[in-house]
């Protein structure tokens, strides 16, 4: 009778303990939920990129990267010829996170790698990609009209820009 009430109590204290992460529901940032404003610097142009100013206006494809990341350039060069086929609507805006701690290699890599119609942000800090969960580059966002996250993803895979085209026509 003993052994059974221990083991009776500990199940239901366990249960008490763990209820709390299976009731919070889907965290700020993952898909379907509002996308988490920031504010980073926009390489381009020199001033504050700030998210709540830009969100409802077109969809957004985020993509954070290190200049110094080989599957994050072959992520970008294979958006880039995406869009030069026209497989990526011309008003979704694009935007190249870049996590690198200083710009330095930014502008190089801009010019070798990246489409014109890429928007280039600078994100020294680090404080955008852990509002989203993200750990690792490459990792893709997609942000509808609505103001919520459409599709998240990280790391790359090669032929991986079908299922960003895919998520991208699903969020207009």
């Amino acid at each position: 009778m003993t052994k059974s009430l221990i083991a009776t109590v500990f199940v239901v204290c366990l249960c008490l303990v763990s209820a709390p992460a299976f009731a919070a529901g889907p965290a700020p940032g993952d898909v379907g939920q509002p996308a988490v404003d920031f504010t980073i610097k926009n390489f381009d142009t020199g001033k504050d990129f700030v998210l709540s100013a830009e969100i409802k206006k077109s969809e957004m494809v985020f993509i954070w990267l290190s200049s110094t990341c080989s599957t994050c350039l072959a992520e970008a060069i294979e958006l880039k010829g995406a869009m030069e086929k026209g497989d990526v609507p011309k008003d979704v805006k694009i935007y190249i996170v870049n996590i690198d701690f200083n710009d330095t290699n930014i502008a190089a890599y801009k010019s070798g790698h990246l489409s014109a119609d890429f928007t280039v942000l600078h994100d020294a800090k680090y404080v955008s990609p852990p509002k989203y969960g993200f750990r690792s580059t490459p990792s893709t966002l997609i942000i509808n009209k609505k103001g919520l996250v459409a599709y998240k993803s990280t790391g790359y895979q090669s032929g991986g820009i079908a299922e960003l085209v895919k998520a991208i026509a699903a969020a207009k």
